[in-house]
């Protein structure tokens, strides 16, 4: 399982640093209130958790995004990048930052900086 959220000094969002969601009561009140988009995802990469903020930001329900992979909304040409910091997780990394562009609802792309977070538990 793995968190991300923005960074600071993308196009879309404003965070500042990263942050990591423990299982707990303490993280889905950070998910739900936070106004920065935020995601977590299990093994398969498919998005377990999503804040409101891809709403506000990207326009997406969460109801859409849920149990949706997060690439289903990258940039076909980010693909591979993304991928590969994502696989790099997989095989044992504990973070990775990138940026990438992410579909809006709407269809049109927004450049977003992540840090993505290994939940090792």
């Amino acid at each position: 399982m793995f968190t991300a959220c923005p960074v600071a000094g993308t196009t879309v969002s404003r965070a500042a640093g990263h942050t990591r969601l423990m299982k707990s009561p303490g993280s889905r009140q950070l998910l739900s209130s936070s106004p920065e988009m935020m995601w977590v995802a299990g093994e398969q990469g498919r998005m377990l958790r999503v804040n409101a903020a891809f709403e506000q930001q990207l326009g997406w329900r969460v109801d859409a995004l849920a149990g949706r992979t997060f690439t289903s909304i990258v940039h076909p040409d980010d693909l591979e990048a993304t991928s590969r910091e994502l696989d790099g997780l997989a095989s044992g990394a504990a973070a990775c930052a990138f940026e990438n562009r992410c579909r809006s609802a709407d269809g049109l792309h927004h450049v977003v900086g992540w840090t993505v977070v290994r939940d090792p538990a």
